[in-house]
């Protein structure tokens, strides 16, 4: 018995495709703006989104700050294969070299990374998001606190 009976398998796979080819295309994306982009109705998108967060493949990024007051979604590190070398890794922005070094001391939140290195909560979350794709800081979601660690 199928946990969406009135969907055909076929098009809950297509949604599921088109949702992670959309993910792909940016670092992040706002889930409105998702919603619209990939034309599924609210309840399609929904029941896609859910799959794909319980597969690990997606992961959510709740609302940070007043500057960002929307849940946003970025496909998650182990889908997307990228390891940087360490002349890469020199040439990846400032502040992703200094959350780098901070994460390689204690893992944190965002919010506290935000606070201890002086950026913005919507860029501390870019640039994790970044970190993530190329495989160099993980998460960890305890609750509704999403831990981030330098990975190893």
């Amino acid at each position: 018995m199928s946990a969406w009976p009135s969907v055909r398998h076929d098009d809950v796979e297509a949604a599921r495709r088109l949702v992670l080819d959309t993910l792909g295309m940016r670092d992040s994306w706002p889930e409105e703006q998702l919603v619209d982009v990939t034309g599924l109705s609210p309840k399609r998108f929904q029941t896609v989104i859910t799959l794909l967060l319980s597969e690990g493949l997606v992961h959510r990024q709740p609302p940070l700050s007043p500057e960002r007051p929307y849940t946003a979604y970025h496909v998650s590190s182990s889908h997307v294969a990228s390891v940087l070398s360490d002349d890469e890794i020199a040439d990846l922005p400032s502040e992703a070299l200094a959350v780098l070094a901070h994460l390689a001391q204690r893992a944190d939140t965002a919010r506290r990374i935000s606070s201890k290195l002086s950026l913005s909560l919507d860029e501390t979350g870019r640039v994790l998001a970044l970190l993530q794709r190329h495989h160099l800081v993980t998460c960890r979601y305890v609750g509704l606190l999403s831990i981030y660690h330098r990975a190893s």
